[in-house]
């Protein structure tokens, strides 16, 4: 089972919470709720004890599953066979294309799409 998370345009810190100062979502200790915010902002999703990713630059995507979301991020190795490669890489440029494009750099979620697919797929999936 896998949570989505999603980033917010700003903070708003008290002495007994964060919220986002557009959207008054309350924010967990990795600044992020369940709940978007009312921007289209990034999406995270944790899944089997990883934060999962796409980050574009220089006109490629990547998926990425990192340890943490704060502090330095310690980013893992996905290891799979050619043909799931290829859905995988087929599905992260699809999951782009929802919120941007390859020669926008930065941060984008995973479709839903591309987190089905892992999770069906998990058995074809090592991460290192």
């Amino acid at each position: 089972m896998y949570e989505r998370l999603y980033q917010h345009s700003g903070m708003l810190i008290s002495e007994k919470e964060t919220i986002c100062p557009l959207c008054h979502e309350e924010l967990d200790e990795n600044l992020m709720s369940p709940n978007p915010c009312v921007y289209d902002t990034t999406s995270f999703v944790k899944y089997n004890g990883l934060w999962w990713f796409i980050n574009v630059w220089n006109c490629r995507a990547v998926l990425c599953a990192t340890e943490n979301m704060r502090g330095y991020l310690r980013y893992r190795k996905i290891i799979c066979d050619e043909k799931t490669k290829e859905k995988i890489n087929e599905l992260v440029i699809k999951s782009v294309e929802e919120h941007g494009a390859l020669n926008i750099s930065g941060l984008y979620g995973l479709s839903d799409e591309l987190v089905e697919f892992l999770e069906n797929n998990e058995d074809k999936i090592t991460i290192q």
